[in-house]
């Protein structure tokens, strides 16, 4: 049992040296009674069951709006050691914060967000503090979720030990996991089903030196954030024990509502990207099949304008190999164009290697113009910065109309045979692709196959 969001085309376009207008050229194409519900590895209680969230009662003892512990076992801890010979230079008087993280949403062919978004795409080590044990360290299922907040890390450099108070507020969502360990939260607890209104608290002292971290295993998501040498430890004492805990960096991560400004559709023939809001500065379509990769760099997109890519002159699926190095090659640069270092750009990349780079499908990758960042995800840093960066990357998994219509094929099928489906069988992103398939039946008036895709959505909301 779980206890635990009137459009011109692009003007131009920069494709291998050429400038042509209009339509993008380049992209790889992607081919794409009732029956028994799905199965899938555990068992999910249903809404209607008091054990599908955890009571108050059950969780560990807290105070309103502080965080709660969750794991009461120290983490066995492994050195850093201070980097000697610096790559990052800051005066003597400087207070320098660099900040990167993204934030995904899965779109169908017609450019809408699906619901269902608060699953977890990279499990974090257990000493990472949560608002509860169910999907995306949640306490509760929130609501109509459309955006995973994932893994937004702040740096500091400082020649001068310090303390330091960072808050960071999501208006429109709901920071449920965090470490090291802050003094305050929002919103309480079980104090709603709608993930806004996120705060976090954070004081600590910033100190040159070697630090005692948790360990994590060397291939943990958790291990590349830690691969930037001069990063300046953060301490902060541990609410309700004696101990000071310390990392190289703050992390934090949730779940939200949100549309956001960018919006994909797809037809057999092109994929259309809508830009609603400012400049931004790079842009990448990546397809993973098979094995393979394509990477299309689409240099910036303008504000207030709309993007082609065509299915017709694909860029070729090339080897794993060649086609991560090319990738991650090209979004480094575009993360150190934007402000950040060299080794968190790398950070950041090596972090999402796998879900970023590795994982089959269709995604487009931006950075998101700074004034949407500080929009979404408000911060106040005392004292503060001479130097503030912060570099978000907005992820939107694009579920092509080929894939909506073989998902749909396959539940007929399974409808009528009466096949028992298991939803690990379905891919990454269930939830979210049965509640587009339910949509689309749904408006083809086939009643009985929209309440089978939403019986499936239902039950895919407690898989973790």
């Amino acid at each position: 049992m779980f206890q635990k969001k009137s459009l011109g085309w692009l003007g131009a376009f920069l494709v291998g040296g050429m400038w042509i207008s209009g339509l993008w050229a380049c992209h790889s194409a992607v081919e794409p009674a009732p029956a028994p519900l799905a199965t899938s590895s555990q068992q999910h209680p249903s809404p209607s069951d008091p054990s599908f969230r955890i009571t108050k009662e059950d969780q560990p003892r807290h105070t309103a709006g502080a965080p709660t512990v969750y794991s009461m076992q120290k983490p066995a801890l492994t050195k850093i050691v201070s980097n000697q010979k610096k790559n990052v230079l800051v005066a003597d008087d400087a207070f320098v914060v660099h900040e990167w993280g993204t934030f995904t949403s899965l779109q169908g062919s017609d450019g809408t967000l699906q619901e269902g978004m608060q699953h977890e795409d990279e499990k974090l080590p257990e000493f990472v503090y949560r608002r509860g044990y169910m999907t995306k360290g949640t306490e509760q299922l929130f609501s109509k979720v459309t955006q995973k907040l994932e893994t937004p890390v702040i740096y500091f450099y400082t020649q001068t030990p310090q303390k330091v108070r960072v808050e960071v507020k999501f208006p429109l969502g709901v920071i449920s996991e965090w470490y090291p360990d802050a003094i305050k939260f929002l919103p309480e607890l079980h104090s709603s089903d709608d993930p806004k209104d996120g705060m976090m608290l954070w004081e600590g002292d910033l100190k040159q030196g070697d630090a005692d971290v948790p360990s994590v295993k060397p291939d943990s998501v958790w291990q590349p954030s830690r691969e930037v040498p001069d990063a300046v430890p953060f301490y902060t004492k541990k609410k309700y024990q004696p101990d000071m805990e310390v990392e190289k960096f703050i992390f934090y991560r949730g779940v939200g509502r949100f549309d956001g400004e960018v919006f994909v559709k797809s037809q057999e023939q092109f994929i259309e990207i809508e830009n609603r809001g400012a400049l931004i500065p790079a842009a990448f379509l990546l397809t993973v099949k098979d094995g393979l990769g394509s990477v299309q760099a689409l240099q910036s997109i303008a504000a207030q304008s709309t993007a082609s890519v065509s299915f017709r002159c694909a860029a070729p699926l090339v080897s794993m190999e060649e086609y991560l190095k090319n990738a991650t090659t090209q979004l480094a640069a575009a993360l150190i164009q934007s402000g950040l270092y060299k080794d968190e750009a790398w950070a950041m990349v090596n972090t999402w290697r796998h879900s970023y780079f590795q994982t089959p499908g269709t995604r487009l990758l931006y950075i998101v113009p700074r004034a949407q960042t500080d929009a979404l995800l408000p911060i106040d840093i005392t004292p503060k910065p001479t130097e503030l960066v912060r570099t978000l990357v907005g992820r939107v998994e694009i579920f092509l109309a080929s894939e909506e219509k073989a998902l749909m094929e396959k539940l007929r099928v399974a409808h009528e045979q009466k096949q028992t489906l298991n939803l690990n069988d379905l891919g990454r992103f269930v939830e979210p692709r049965l509640r587009r398939v339910h949509a689309l039946f749904k408006e083809q008036g086939q009643t009985e196959l929209a309440a089978y895709s939403m019986q499936l959505a239902q039950q895919a909301m407690y898989m973790p």
